[in-house]
């Protein structure tokens, strides 16, 4: 009885993600002919009304590599998407919430997804799709001023990172991405940017985070660039070029 209870929960919740992808679709095709734009969040908001849980159902099974940052996340996208030949899932109009999240998993079957994120959001998309790999290519107070307290973003990037077992590529250059990643799985690329000037407010943060840093043996890249000696040598990433 419990076996046939389970199997029939099961079989709703996936009829009912088949009805509101399609309900979703029927919608943002509706929103495209009426001239009121690409439909995609409207139906992305519709299909997550319907089945709460679609997210996690629609990426299960898929290989999923995430992008995040302030800046650069739409480029960096399609350049991964171009990369693994464009059979892919992805979110290139830059609808990057979970409702344009969803809509780009519902829109397609391939088994991988590069999906771009507002930096806001990571945690609770990282939670849902279950990435093999996370980019996290900067963090810093936006243009629109929707971020203020980097450290709080840092800190939410590290507490998702802590809880999956995803690998990192990541930031040399930006303290807060360092600060973000700690001694998670991770590759790091130096782009050549010098980003300690945007971030130095965060800088506190960088400084608690290198007391515990048991990464490969080298000189901070940051203590270097402000020429402090307070940090011990056992710190810091090594970059590749």
């Amino acid at each position: 009885m419990t076996w046939f209870s389970q199997g029939r929960g099961e079989s709703i919740t996936q009829v009912r993600l088949t009805v509101a992808k399609w309900v979703g679709a029927t919608v943002g095709a509706a929103s495209r002919m009426s001239g009121r734009g690409q439909g995609i969040v409207l139906a992305g908001r519709t299909i997550n009304a319907l089945a709460p849980n679609a997210l996690a159902q629609l990426s299960a099974g898929r290989s999923t590599v995430l992008v995040s940052g302030t800046n650069g996340k739409t480029t960096t996208t399609a350049m991964i998407v171009a990369s693994l030949g464009g059979a892919v899932a992805t979110n290139n109009s830059g609808a990057n919430v979970p409702a344009g999240i969803v809509e780009a998993y519902a829109r397609s079957a391939c088994a991988r997804a590069v999906i771009e994120v507002d930096e806001l959001y990571v945690p609770v998309i990282g939670s849902s799709t279950l990435p093999t790999i996370f980019v996290a290519l900067n963090l810093s107070r936006d243009h629109m001023d929707r971020v203020h307290e980097v450290g709080l973003i840092a800190q939410r990037w590290s507490d998702f990172l802590d809880d999956w077992d995803t690998h990192v590529i990541a930031n040399a250059s930006d303290p807060n991405i360092v600060a973000a990643v700690g001694a998670h799985s991770v590759t790091w690329v130096d782009p050549g940017r010098d980003l300690v000037k945007d971030a130095a407010h965060n800088l506190i943060r960088h400084v608690t985070n290198c007391q515990r840093c048991p990464l490969e043996p080298a000189q901070c890249v940051f203590c270097r660039r402000f020429q402090l000696d307070i940090f011990p040598a056992e710190c810091g990433p090594q970059g590749e070029t």
